[in-house]
């Protein structure tokens, strides 16, 4: 067989050793140290130095190049910096530029010496108002008359300039940046702007019923076509929902002032808001300031005092003025409406009180041992009190067509029956009351008859007794062995000669027990005998 190509061209190398073993180089690597920092600096020098030499030359072109003279007047710009500006959320598309904002440049001159100058670009720090912008929408306007449009450029947007107006269009939301770039005069302006594309529509909202009345609360009408999720800003006010897309926006308090009403939908990327500016009427104050009727007359008023200056006020819903002052009122509740700001209704509830209201009043006792003499006790009173603490009292009695003045009479009466006292009771020159009342003169005498004839000819029919208005009354008959045969408690009732209303009874002698008590108190009791017969 042949040699191969492998060995012949190895027994062609000079000095060519088979390597060695790996086992036998490990072997021999544990019997020495490693080498040391020193040892391989000096297997590498040449290439330390090489690298080193390359590095020098580097530094010392960076420094030729650096101190390089400009030509006369030359200007390099070094950097720009931009003082820090304020996010604002925008409603509006257009943007105009912000005069007082201003480009902090500084530039190098001719003479290596540097200075910063505050020059203004465009009368702005950039190009842009602001640097965060939502777009409730797929596009985008901006103002850019006088400006080229291909110093605008923006990633994952369309840009369109017509008319001095910039129009950037997003396909799909999401945030994007619009950036610009201009170099003028050695001038370097850069800017650059956020604009969050949201993907949900503004909310719309409306005023259902105002706030023109204090106390009322506001009523809104929100169309919220994206069917996201509201977020109110509403400053001292709470939002309740009240159906069909309705919130009543309840304000703790009423100042006079202006309050905005912010409503945002909340989207994926960013939201969208629409405000509302409301104008909070003042609080209006109003309370009622009463004087007292006096001495049982209409003459209490009442001053409805307000801060409104436009107001009618109507009393009792038929007396109407504008001073909110009304006199001759009686004692009691009264109501007033007011009605201001053309259609604002407040209603104020009042009562007039009653001072030195003096009340007329009597009792009386009938005395035991003449049932015809009455002792009147004087009860009139003022503001509920005793007129015994008042002094400056007159009082005038009207009894039996006579007259008498003194506080608490005796008198005794010449006929029987019903009978009119009046009392007209005096405190001072005006308050005067009259409290009239009936006393009932009784003749405490008994009329008992000894004979009856129950046998329906009309005549005697009934055992009756006379007697003038008791108060109780009471009677029994009995025959001769004292057994009860009838009895009766109605002093207009009386004895028909039958046994308990069944049979009739035999004529004969019975027995009466009569008792009548009157209002005197007195109490008159007869017993006696009477004759029934019936021919």
């Amino acid at each position: 067989m042949g040699e191969s190509f492998e060995n012949i061209i190895k027994s062609q190398l000079e000095n060519y050793r088979p390597k060695a073993p790996d086992a036998v180089l490990d072997s021999l690597r544990t019997h020495y140290p490693k080498p040391s920092a020193g040892d391989f600096i000096s297997l590498h020098v040449s290439k330390i130095v090489l690298v080193a030499a390359i590095a020098i030359v580097g530094v010392v072109a960076l420094i030729v190049m650096n101190n390089k003279e400009p030509k006369q007047n030359e200007l390099e710009v070094s950097e720009i910096r931009y003082i820090e500006r304020i996010d604002v959320d925008l409603s509006y598309k257009q943007i105009a530029p912000n005069k007082n904002r201003v480009a902090v440049v500084n530039r190098k001159l001719a003479n290596n010496n540097t200075q910063v100058y505050n020059n203004s670009y465009k009368n702005a720090v950039g190009y842009f108002v602001n640097i965060d912008t939502i777009v409730c929408g797929n596009s985008f306007e901006l103002n850019i008359a006088g400006e080229n449009p291909e110093y605008f450029s923006a990633a994952g947007l369309e840009l369109e300039y017509y008319q001095g107006l910039l129009r950037v269009h997003s396909k799909k939301p999401g945030v994007y940046y619009l950036k610009y770039q201009n170099t003028q005069n050695q001038i370097q302006v850069l800017d650059s702007m956020k604009l969050c594309f949201a993907d949900v529509p503004k909310p719309i909202i409306s005023v259902q019923q105002d706030t023109k009345c204090d106390g009322n609360s506001v009523i809104v009408h929100v169309e919220n076509a994206s069917g996201k999720t509201l977020k109110w800003s509403v400053p001292g006010a709470e939002v309740l929902e009240i159906g069909n897309n309705n919130y009543r926006l309840v304000f703790k308090s009423s100042s006079n002032s202006n309050v905005r009403v912010v409503l945002t939908s909340v989207g994926i990327h960013c939201s969208c808001s629409e405000s509302l500016l409301l104008q909070i009427p003042q609080k209006v104050e109003v309370k009622a300031v009463v004087q007292p009727a006096t001495c049982n007359l209409s003459n209490g008023k009442v001053k409805i005092v307000s801060n409104r200056n436009d107001a009618t006020f109507i009393l009792d819903g038929n007396i109407k003025n504008q001073s909110g002052e009304f006199e001759n009122l009686s004692a009691g509740e009264h109501s007033v409406v007011m009605i201001y700001n053309g259609s604002c209704v407040e209603t104020i509830d009042f009562e007039i009180p009653e001072n030195q209201k003096l009340v007329a009043s009597f009792n009386y006792q009938f005395d035991r041992t003449n049932p015809t003499k009455i002792q009147f006790t004087n009860r009139t009173v003022i503001d509920s009190r005793s007129y015994n603490r008042f002094g400056d009292m007159s009082f005038e009695w009207f009894i039996e067509n006579e007259r008498f003045y003194s506080e608490n009479p005796d008198y005794e009466f010449l006929t029987y029956g019903a009978q009119q006292i009046m009392l007209v009771a005096s405190y001072g020159q005006s308050c005067t009351d009259t409290f009239v009342n009936t006393v009932y003169v009784a003749n405490e005498n008994l009329l008992i008859p000894n004979l009856f004839s129950p046998n329906g000819d009309g005549i005697s029919d009934v055992f009756t007794v006379k007697v003038d208005n008791p108060v109780r009354f009471q009677a029994t008959i009995t025959n001769t062995r004292g057994e009860v045969l009838y009895r009766w408690t109605d002093a207009a009732g009386g004895w028909d000669g039958r046994i308990n209303g069944n049979n009739l009874a035999a004529e004969g002698v019975y027995f009466y027990i009569i008792s009548a008590e009157f209002e005197s108190g007195n109490v008159v009791q007869r017993k006696g005998t009477l004759t029934l017969v019936r021919d």
